[in-house]
């Protein structure tokens, strides 16, 4: 799965979620909308920290060899 693929998922299930909270009447729909925002935010910043965590930083005089 590309990370398009993933962050639909994601998003999918924070709406199934909320959807079931406010019909059961713990948010309302003002809230439920917040709170997807946040969590889609959240979610998207722990997504880049993971897929970034241990690449090796090129320098910036560094030069190309061969091609």
């Amino acid at each position: 799965m590309n990370p398009d693929e993933i962050g639909s998922v994601v998003r999918q299930v924070i709406t199934l979620v909320l959807s079931s909270a406010a019909a059961s009447a713990y948010v309302n729909n003002s809230q439920a909308v917040a709170i997807a925002a946040g969590l889609g935010a959240m979610a998207s910043v722990v997504w880049s920290i993971f897929a970034h965590w241990n690449l090796k930083k090129v320098p910036e005089n560094a030069k190309v060899i061969g091609g």
